[in-house]
């Protein structure tokens, strides 16, 4: 299933040539390698290729980037749908515990220090809890 899922690459690569505004969601599993090491690698998959299914719902672009982290790149909305939306993405994973940050109201062009500013952004926010939302504004990255 990872193969035919969009890489990273490809999405920066399509995202980054529009001037749309875009929301971006960066989603982590939390603690995948222990759930991996209680379970077997084989139930870990499942677990993301289910999540990458419902990911693919939101009919934005999303992304496997690797490990247990996800990117998903819905049009532009305001900060209330944003956490709605972040909301339901924690809510429908059929693993415990997903950690979202979040943006919105970014020019596609800006995506890939969007990403590397949302992932430093999960680093800060997983230091304090796991299994929450952030929103993280573009200026405070």
């Amino acid at each position: 299933w990872l193969q035919k899922t969009i890489t990273a690459a490809e999405l920066i690569g399509q995202i980054e040539i529009i001037n749309d505004r875009i929301s971006v969601f960066f989603i982590d599993i939390d603690e995948m390698k222990i759930f991996n090491d209680l379970n077997s690698r084989l139930k870990g998959d499942q677990v993301l290729c289910l999540l990458q299914q419902q990911l693919s719902e939101y009919n934005g672009k999303d992304a496997y980037l690797g490990s247990d982290e996800y990117i998903v790149i819905l049009d532009n909305m305001g900060l209330s749908k944003c956490t709605n939306v972040a909301n339901e993405i924690r809510e429908l994973s059929v693993y415990p515990s997903l950690t979202v940050v979040y943006t919105n109201n970014v020019s596609g062009r800006y995506i890939k220090q969007t990403i590397v500013k949302l992932k430093k952004g999960m680093s800060k926010v997983k230091q304090q809890q796991n299994n929450i939302i952030a929103y993280i504004k573009w200026d405070m990255l």
